[in-house]
């Protein structure tokens, strides 16, 4: 036995006690089992998965099959029950049955459960194909099996709100299979056509790239030809099975005649990838194509081929292969490569209200502005209402982000705000229901982006976002200067609660991130960060600054920001005011009332220094009585000089000498604005 808990009749006993508890039975749910291949003599992996209307409070699966076809080897539990408070597997070597039984909460202290959801992993069983060719079933039982030998037999059964949901109350149990078959590898080619039903990219459509493969696969190449006089390769994209490895590496090159993709799954530590599992038309890729001159109205469909070809497109000239193991397999070694084609079908010319002509271009009798389809066009929207984009510092000064600066070789925040002002418009013509958007900034390469946004403190953290992407580009190589990049949708995924960023009329801070200052980076400069439309981030799809706004894209008003290179504050311990560049004069008594003033608030006269490292005679890290004390003791009292960089002047041994303004040599939490301007560019 691979595992099994020391009290399966406890088990047992919990759940027949569940399932008398009085009331009314919710809608059941389900046990299924997966289809999935192996070659002879291999194991494979079968999935568990449970799908309830309602959270469950425990589970019981058993399923066999013919002892003549396989053997079981071993079974794993998923992360649904990783908290459950008592588990029993069983899966005996070489035996043709599985049990997986789970109370996730037996003292009733944790209200430990499985929400409710659809196809939640539970748990997979590892068998061994005995078979030679041929399939093979994987069928639940009842009432066959036990968790130890003697023991009560086993029925399936889910227990939700305490009472126990078998096949007699309506629990569904789709049983699986498992198909032996010999070494299989193949890479297709799916049709595609242009997708006529969307207005404004009807000349293009898709055309998915599959893999079947009878053993896991670690990484592919796959290189598909077309003829560039009928077809664009406008964009290769990772299919769905290729997104579930979240492999390490992948690289698209598009031509003219064709395109290829590389991907390999385990590239770089922690190898924490997902290989292909075996399959059939396993999705792994998804070319996107466009006709480069659709059919009119009225004309027959253009149907061309899409090739899956070797050895034509690149340099080096590229062969499509799937790594298994440590072998590659290529046409030579097994693999079977199928062409399909793409079809072009007529492309009617969409009728189109253009908001600011005057004309009923749509014939709808509703011309520009009235027409609802301009509702969010620019030209539409009343002045003061449009979207604005900025960046800048995290706090608003005078209803805008602050300025930026910072040190060669420091770190400095740079936060992006929305402005959404409320249009107080009838609900149907709402433009301030902002449902994403995507910002797109170039700056210099001075500096360096982190890819990474913290939202704490912000909108977004309190509305939440289904779909946050963030991507840095730092290097100026690929011709198109450094580029950052961020995505959203606040409503991507279910329950598609349609939720929208408020309106209000200032700035909304939605996330800051970490910019590097370089040490080359030349003080009394400053590095411009502007939006700018149509860059790539560190991708291959040209991005745009817009807002998704009751489902249609408009532009935002643009306010870029810069951050400019202060050099190493420095001062002279004790000039509070911040005057005295004079020999002998740097600190003076007038430094003694400005700390005062400072302190004590004045109301006839408020001093704030420009520079509090020069306040702290005392160099204890803070301001107070103590340093208008020292320096009255030094300027008017003959006392010990303050503590470097001292106040302009030194004891030699031929008297005093004149010295240098300096940086502070303590570490500690003030800070010196005035100090840091460059001497060659002075910043405001």
């Amino acid at each position: 036995m691979q595992f099994m808990t020391s009290a399966p009749f406890l088990l047992y006993a919990l759940l027949l006690s569940r399932s008398l508890i009085a009331g009314v039975a919710p809608e059941a749910g389900e046990l299924k089992l997966g289809n999935v291949s192996a070659m002879p003599g291999g194991v494979v992996s079968v999935p568990l998965t449970l799908s309830s209307p309602a959270p469950v409070q425990a589970v019981v699966a058993v399923f066999e099959w013919d002892a003549a076809s396989g053997a079981a080897v071993s079974v794993n539990m998923d992360s649904a029950l990783a908290e459950a408070d008592l588990t029993a597997l069983r899966a005996d070597l070489d035996s043709n049955f599985v049990i997986v039984t789970s109370i996730l909460d037996t003292d009733g202290q944790g209200a430990e459960v499985i929400p409710a959801g659809m196809d939640i992993p539970l748990a997979s069983a590892e068998i061994r194909c005995l078979a030679t060719e041929g399939s093979f079933a994987l069928r639940f039982v009842d009432n066959v099996h036990a968790t130890v030998d003697g023991g009560p037999p086993l029925e399936n059964v889910l227990v939700v709100e305490g009472l126990s949901l078998a096949q007699e109350q309506g629990l569904q149990l789709v049983n699986g299979s498992i198909e032996c078959v010999e070494s299989r590898f193949v890479l297709t080619a799916e049709d595609g056509r242009n997708d006529i039903t969307n207005a404004e990219e009807s000349a293009c459509g898709d055309a998915r790239i599959l893999m079947t493969n009878s053993e896991s696969v670690d990484g592919f190449v796959v290189a598909v030809c077309h003829d560039p006089a009928v077809l664009a390769l406008e964009a290769i994209e990772l299919g769905e099975a290729t997104l579930l490895t979240n492999a390490d590496f992948s690289s698209q090159d598009i031509f003219a005649d064709g395109g290829t993709l590389g991907v390999i799954v385990e590239l770089t530590p922690p190898f924490e990838s997902t290989r292909f599992p075996p399959g059939t038309e396993q999705h792994v890729a998804t070319y996107r194509y466009c006709c480069v001159s659709p059919p009119a109205a009225g004309e027959p469909d253009v149907i061309t081929p899409i090739r899956v070809c070797d050895n034509i497109l690149g340099a080096p000239l590229r062969e499509n292969l799937l790594v298994v193991g440590t072998r590659s397999v290529t046409v030579d070694t097994g693999l079977v490569l199928d062409d399909g084609e793409f079809t072009c079908q007529p492309v009617e010319s969409p009728q189109i209200e253009i908001c600011d002509n005057g004309a009923d271009d749509d014939g709808d009798e509703l011309i520009d502005c009235d027409d609802p389809d301009c509702a969010a066009d620019e030209a539409c929207v009343p002045e003061g209402l449009q979207q604005v984009f900025a960046c800048g510092g995290r706090d608003l000064v005078d209803g805008v982000p602050g300025p930026l600066s910072g040190l060669p070789g420091s770190p400095v925040e740079v936060c992006f705000f929305v402005k959404n002002p409320e249009d107080n418009r009838p609900p149907d013509e709402q433009i301030d229901q902002v449902q994403g958007f995507s910002m797109a900034l170039t700056f210099c390469c001075d500096l360096v982006a982190d890819d990474t946004l913290d939202v704490t403190g912000t909108i977004l953290e309190s509305v939440g976002a289904d779909f946050l992407v963030v991507q840095a580009d730092n290097s100026d190589a690929d011709g198109d200067g450094c580029e950052f990049v961020i995505g959203l949708l606040l409503d991507a995924s279910p329950p598609f609660d349609g939720a929208v960023l408020p309106p209000g009329p200032d700035f909304q801070r939605i996330g800051c991130t970490r910019f590097e200052i370089r040490d080359t980076a030349s003080c009394g400069t400053c590095c411009q960060i502007e939006f700018t439309d149509g860059i790539n981030g560190s991708g291959t799809v040209p991005v745009k600054n817009l807002v998704a706004v009751d489902n249609f894209a408009r532009a935002p008003e643009l306010v870029n920001c810069e951050v400019c290179i202060r050099d190493t504050p420095k001062f002279f311990r004790g000039d509070c005011n911040f005057s005295g560049q004079e020999m002998g004069m740097g600190v003076d008594i007038a430094d003694v009332a400005a700390v005062v003033s400072f302190l004590l608030a004045n109301p006839d006269w408020v001093f704030l220094p420009p520079c509090l490292d020069s306040c702290d005679c005392n160099d204890d890290g803070r301001i107070d009585l103590a340093d208008a004390t020292c320096i009255l003791q030094y300027a008017v009292r003959g006392g010990s000089f303050p503590p470097a960089p001292g106040p302009g002047l030194e004891v030699t041994a031929t008297g005093l000498e004149p010295t240098e303004a300096g940086p502070d040599p303590t570490d500690d939490k003030l800070d010196c604005a005035a100090g840091g301007a460059c001497a060659e560019t002075p910043i405001d």
